[in-house]
C-alpha cells in the first residue's frame, strides 16, 4: 500500500482512493475518486440542458426501442422514421449517399448481394422480354409523372417467411413511397 499525490487537489492520500487506469505506470489515475467525481459532476451538469433537449427530441423514438412487443416495436420505428424523412427528405439522401461513398465496399455487396439474390429467384421460364418491359414502363411512368415508380415484387425476393421469384407474374409498378414503406415485410394473402 503506497501513497500517492493528487493531481488536481494535491494531496497525498493512500492507493485505495485512486481509481484504476492500467495506461499508467503505476496502473492508478492520476487525479483522486474525489477529484475526478467533481470532474465528472461538473462535466455533466454543463451538458445536462443538452442531454434534456436530446432526450425529448428522441422520446419516441427510445419508447419504441424498449417495448416488449416486437411488432409494435416495429411499428413505433416505422413511424419515426417516416417522420424524420418527411421533416428533411434531402439531408436524409445526403447522409446515404455520403454513407454509400465512405463504404463503397459494403454498398457494393449490397448490391452484388441483391442481384445474386434476383438471379437465383429468377426461374428457367421466366420472359426476361416481358421483365425488361416492366422496368420501362415504370420507367416511362416516372418520367411522365415526376413521382418516382418502382418495380416491386409482390411476394418479395428475400423474407423470413417466403422467398418469391423474379418473373412478370409477381411484379408491379407501384409509387416509390410505397414500396419503401412494404419493404419486405408484408404482401398480398401473407399467412
Amino acid at each position: 500500500m503506497g501513497i500517492k499525490k493528487c493531481a488536481k487537489c494535491g494531496v497525498d492520500k493512500p492507493h485505495e482512493e485512486f481509481s484504476i487506469k492500467r495506461d499508467n505506470r503505476d496502473g492508478l489515475k492520476t487525479e483522486c475518486k474525489a477529484c475526478d467525481n467533481l470532474r465528472a459532476r461538473a462535466a455533466y451538469e454543463s451538458k445536462k440542458q443538452k442531454y434534456k433537449e436530446w432526450y425529448k427530441a428522441n422520446a419516441e423514438r427510445l419508447r419504441a426501442d424498449y417495448l416488449d412487443d416486437v411488432d409494435k416495436r416495429r411499428e413505433y420505428q416505422r413511424i419515426y422514421r417516416r417522420k424524420r424523412y418527411a421533416s428533411n427528405p434531402e439531408r436524409i439522401a445526403e447522409l446515404s449517399k455520403e454513407y454509400n461513398a465512405r463504404h463503397k465496399g459494403r454498398a457494393n455487396a449490397r448490391t452484388a448481394k441483391r442481384y445474386a439474390a434476383k438471379t437465383q429467384a429468377t426461374p428457367i421460364w421466366a420472359s426476361p422480354k416481358k421483365i425488361a418491359e416492366i422496368y420501362e414502363e415504370s420507367a416511362r411512368i416516372t418520367r411522365e409523372t415526376g413521382a418516382p415508380h418502382h418495380v416491386d415484387h409482390i411476394v418479395p425476393l428475400r423474407s423470413k417467411l417466403v422467398c418469391g421469384l423474379h418473373c412478370e407474374a409477381n411484379l408491379r409498378i407501384i409509387p416509390g413511397s410505397e414500396n419503401r414503406q412494404k419493404s419486405n415485410s408484408h404482401w398480398p394473402d401473407m399467412p
